[in-house]
């Protein structure tokens, strides 16, 4: 958005993702926690919010709806506003034993202690078979979860398009030669944000997933970031967010704005809706399970 004299003071980057009956939608930016408008001032901002919610952008695209993810939000014109996520944030900055000394004791330091004790080692996934060891402990654990799994292209083109400009990197744990645990961290600018992470079950208790995060966050911290983003997690999931809290991260609300209002049932993870997919997905087989991420993940952004 530009002001008379031509001179930009508004925008956001977004994406139009399509839905499966055709319709499609602005989103700021699909499969991203955050990602809402930069502008000059509130003014501003609530005007390219509007013309968003106008449906009509440049060289004739159109959509039926659109959707703004931003931090701490507010009341904005035309849109309803969700508050059922929050981002964990870990501020860096500080001597690294000072950061080791604010994890909990007990769930956190004496679990990365025995993965070390374990036998476990950390290493950087440089390749795309190391991405392919992350991704079959993937499955696993979304299957678990109960959660949709991307397919494997999803994260080879993360690999693909991230990696020239550092703005990638993929942690293995392995017991010997096993993987048992992993990580995708991305970087930008001063926040690193650990955007997913898998592990297998059976080797749970050797507090691999600590580890992983541990070698993370002393990496982003010897390389000068300033923030450690755990991500995204929905309000009602006590265990997750107690997760998080336990590293010493300050919770963030996030702000996710509809326009037109979208029903609470279809965006709300503790809902009716989101209960029934997760117990189909964790009856599938494997293989059911990566055939309908291929074919329908493209729609959930």
């Amino acid at each position: 958005m530009t002001d008379a004299s031509g001179v930009m003071n508004a925008a956001v980057p977004g994406a139009l993702v399509r839905s499966m009956t055709g319709a499609r939608r602005f989103v700021s930016y699909p499969f991203s926690d955050v990602c809402g408008p930069v502008a000059d001032g509130p003014l501003e901002s609530g005007a390219i919010a509007a013309a968003l919610s106008s449906g009509k952008g440049l060289h004739g695209k159109t959509w039926t709806r659109s959707e703004l993810r931003i931090e701490n939000g507010g009341s904005v014109e035309r849109y309803s506003e969700y508050q059922g996520y929050s981002s964990h944030i870990l501020r860096l900055g500080r001597p690294i034993d000072d950061i080791f000394a604010a994890f909990h004791k007990d769930c956190v330091q004496r679990r990365i202690k025995k993965a070390f004790r374990s036998g476990l080692e950390v290493f950087d996934g440089s390749t795309i078979s190391d991405m392919r060891d992350f991704y079959r402990l993937h499955l696993m654990t979304r299957k678990k979860l109960g959660a949709p799994v991307q397919p494997f292209s999803f994260f080879r083109n993360l690999r693909q398009l991230l990696t020239p400009g550092g703005h990638i990197s993929v942690l293995i744990v392995k017991k010997g030669k096993k993987p048992v645990s992993g990580l995708v961290l991305l970087r930008y600018g001063k926040r690193a944000s650990y955007k997913f992470a898998a592990s297998d079950e059976s080797f749970l208790s050797l507090g691999g997933n600590q580890l992983a995060i541990w070698t993370a966050i002393r990496k982003a911290s010897d390389d000068g970031l300033l923030e450690f983003d755990f991500g995204r997690s929905f309000s009602g999931n006590s265990g997750l967010n107690g997760f998080k809290a336990r590293w010493g991260a300050e919770e963030v609300r996030l702000s996710y704005l509809y326009s037109p209002e979208k029903s609470a049932g279809l965006k709300d993870e503790g809902g009716s809706c989101a209960k029934v997919a997760s117990a189909l997905f964790k009856s599938l087989p494997p293989f059911s399970n990566r055939l309908i991420g291929r074919l329908f993940y493209k729609y959930l952004a």
